[in-house]
């Protein structure tokens, strides 16, 4: 079964959008496993969520950039 996965965008700690998914990539592995990497230079330092997407359910990871 393939698993089609939608990259939402990284969002702040209030909720709100603060970029979209050009600069995030994803690598998926066996069995729904993978790796994301965020290329986040430019941010300010925070807690960030990166909202993944896909059929059936979806997931927000939390990333904290120093």
């Amino acid at each position: 079964m393939e698993i089609i996965l939608a990259i939402d965008g990284v969002y702040d700690s209030m909720g709100r959008k603060v970029e979209g998914k050009e600069r995030i990539r994803v690598t998926l592995r066996d069995k729904g496993y993978g790796e994301l990497e965020w290329e986040c230079s430019g941010v300010p330092a925070g807690v960030y969520f990166i909202l993944l997407r896909w059929a059936g359910g979806s997931e927000s990871v939390p990333v904290v950039v120093e």
